[in-house]
Parts: structure tokens; C-alpha cells; sequence
């Protein structure tokens, strides 16, 4: 499976679900190696093109992906950025039976009713119709799926047709997913998280956790996300552990203490690079990198190809592994700006500072 994002940390959030499959679970950074094969994933990072770029982008990508590949379009819960034409884009590009759209993330607070997305985040905190707007947005045959008739409305819909299926928990998803598997076609999965947790629960997922002894070591909080909850998340843990803060062009005072970078939009990676250079992998215990387009800048950076996911860390928290550059073997955490309770990034301190070993 080729799980196509427009972001890095949706990659990321999308892939790891897989990961108790028994198989490497990769997010390359670059192009996808021909060679690629299980479940990996990649991102167009065209969460802040406008909606021409990133439908170039996205039609791009699809030359270089493996022609037999099943595609998971990753969006994002919210719908922000491009996620209606990247839609229609993936609708046009990867034409299949059809395509299953299931946005639902009830980890995360965002559900599906009568074609309504509710939860929080979303635009003046009001339900978006997710039916109108994509009504506006795609060419392809709108089919509204609910309920227990989800396997007769899939079943009775037309060649090429666009499903928007409802789902209020987990359980609705993964009985969407179920009912799919009963056209016996490949169809296009579009959604956020919660739909790849529900195929990874289809393909028989288990969940295993081995002690892994890593050496003692600091964290390194990149922040590139203005989002209110990151920012709470930031002043907990300044509040409950010794780290110092700084920000680009600042120099870093500790050599081997735990400490946040902060990354201000629009910041290079020279800079990023620069900011870094004096620190040495070796005292890194861990990589925290939440936002986006912040969490593909370090990793340009530091000179990461790709990250070989482990497992969450937390609900839309992955941890993976760096692989090239000169933090290759360095654990790494990614996580979108409006994610995770306020006391992650303590709990994230917690789990590295002054350990020999943790639970991966």
C-alpha cells in the first residue's frame, strides 16, 4: 500500500498504523525506491501550494509510484490546506471501481454524520458539509454511505462513483472498511488516521511492544506550530522540566541537555542546520518535531532520506527511526500542531531523560 500525504507528520500518523503487520513500515522523504513493496508512505508536501501546484505535485508523484500500488490518499481530519482538490485530483489520477472517502478521526474528536464533519478544529468551530463542498470540488458521481446499508449503497454504486460514508467511532469505520471488502475490487481509500487504523485492524494488526535498550540522552523539541495546543503543550513542560528554550539564530547554551527549538514560519534550512550544527547525535536521545512543514525542514536538515516507523508513542504521536545523515539511528516523534493532551511533551521528556531503556 502507498500511502500519499501532504504532509509530513500525515504520513507519518497514517503509516504507523500498519506497523504491527510484522513488516518495515517506511516514510521516504524523497522519491519512493522502485523496489518499494508492504506499506510506505510519502508526502507531495503541498499542504500550504495553492490548489494548481498541488494538484501538479500530486499528478507528478503518480509517475513514480509502482503501477500496481493500492493508494490511501492521507488528508487531513480538518480539511485544511488542499484537501478538497487534492481529492478530486486523486479521484482523476488513481481511477479505480471506486473511491471510498471515510474522513473520521474519533481519536482526535473529528466525526461524521449525514455528510457533516464534526469536532474541534474545524473553521469557526462549526460542522463543515463535506457533501456541498465536495460537490463543487469533484466531477466523479457523489454516493452518501451509511448505517448497516453501507455494503448495499457500495454495491448499487456507479462506476467511478466518490462514497462519502459516515462514521461517529471506530467500530462504524472499521465496518466500512468491511463492507468495501465486499465488491471484491481494489477501490481508492481516502481519509485521515482513523481510516488507516481501521484497514490496519482489517489486515489482522497486532499490537506488540519490545524493550529496546537505547542509550541516555536528551530530547530535542522542534516547534515550528503557532497551534494553541502545542503552545500549551510547550509551557507545560517548561513549567515541569529544566529546558531551556531558543529559537533560530539564537545559540544554544546546553551541549547535552534537553531543550525546544523554536522554527517561526518561513524559516530555511540553512538555518534550521545552522541551529543544530554543534549538536552531537550521540547525546540525542530523541527527535520531537511537531508541524508539518517544520517537521520535513529538519529532516532536510540534518540529511534524513526516510523514517522507519516503530509504533505510537501516543494516539497521532509516531515514533520512528532516522535512516541517512548524521543522525541516522536517532528515534524520531512527529506530531501535528493540534494533537495530544498538554502533558505529552513532558511525558516525551519523561520517557528519555535519564533511561537506559523504554518500551518501543
Amino acid at each position: 500500500m502507498a500511502i500519499v500525504a501532504d504532509d509530513l507528520t500525515g504520513a507519518c500518523d497514517a503509516a504507523v498504523a500498519f506497523t504491527g503487520l510484522g513488516q518495515t513500515v517506511r516514510v521516504y522523504l524523497d522519491a519512493v525506491p522502485k523496489a518499494a513493496e508492504g506499506v510506505y508512505a510519502v508526502s507531495t508536501e503541498s499542504r500550504s501550494l495553492t490548489e494548481h501546484e498541488a494538484v501538479a505535485r500530486l499528478a507528478r508523484l503518480a509517475w513514480e509510484l509502482p503501477r500496481m500500488a493500492q493508494i490511501f490518499k492521507k488528508i487531513d481530519s480538518v480539511f485544511r490546506g488542499n484537501s478538497f482538490a487534492e481529492i478530486a485530483a486523486a479521484v482523476r489520477t488513481f481511477p479505480e471501481r471506486l473511491a471510498v472517502l471515510a474522513p473520521s478521526y474519533p481519536a482526535h474528536g473529528r466525526r461524521v454524520r449525514n455528510g457533516m464533519l464534526h469536532g474541534s478544529g474545524l473553521e469557526n468551530d462549526r460542522p463543515l458539509d463535506l457533501a456541498a463542498a465536495l460537490c463543487a470540488a469533484v466531477c466523479a458521481p457523489l454516493v452518501m454511505v451509511s448505517g448497516e446499508d453501507a455494503e448495499t449503497q457500495m454495491q448499487a454504486a456507479p462506476y467511478g462513483a466518490l462514497l462519502l460514508c459516515d462514521a461517529w467511532d471506530q467500530d462504524e469505520l472499521e465496518a466500512v472498511v468491511r463492507a468495501a471488502a465486499t465488491l471484491r475490487e481494489r477501490v481508492l481509500w481516502i481519509g485521515s488516521g482513523g481510516l488507516a487504523h481501521a484497514l490496519a485492524a482489517a489486515y489482522g494488526v497486532t499490537v506488540s511492544c519490545d524493550s529496546v535498550r537505547w542509550p541516555r540522552g536528551r530530547t530535542i523539541f522542534v516547534v515550528g506550530s503557532d497551534h494553541i495546543a502545542t503552545q500549551q503543550q510547550v509551557l507545560h513542560l517548561e513549567e515541569s522540566a529544566v529546558v531551556q528554550r531558543s529559537g533560530c539564530g539564537e545559540k544554544i547554551r546546553t551541549k547535552t541537555s534537553s531543550f525546544v527549538l523554536d522554527v517561526p514560519r518561513g524559516t530555511g534550512v540553512e538555518s534550521v542546520r545552522a541551529a543544530l550544527m554543534d549538536i552531537r547525535p550521540e547525546d540525542t536521545a530523541c527527535l520531537f518535531l511537531t508541524g508539518g512543514d517544520t517537521a520535513m525542514l529538519v529532516c532536510r536538515a540534518l540529511g534524513i532520506r526516510s523514517l522507519r516507523l516503530l509504533r505510537e508513542f501516543a494516539p497521532g504521536v509516531p515514533m520512528g527511526i532516522a535512516e541517512g545523515g548524521a543522525f541516522d539511528g536517532v528515534r524520531v516523534m512527529l506530531k501535528s500542531g493540534g494533537f495530544g493532551e498538554r502533558d505529552l511533551l513532558q511525558r516525551v521528556y519523561e520517557s528519555f531523560h535519564d533511561k537506559e531503556s523504554v518500551t518501543v
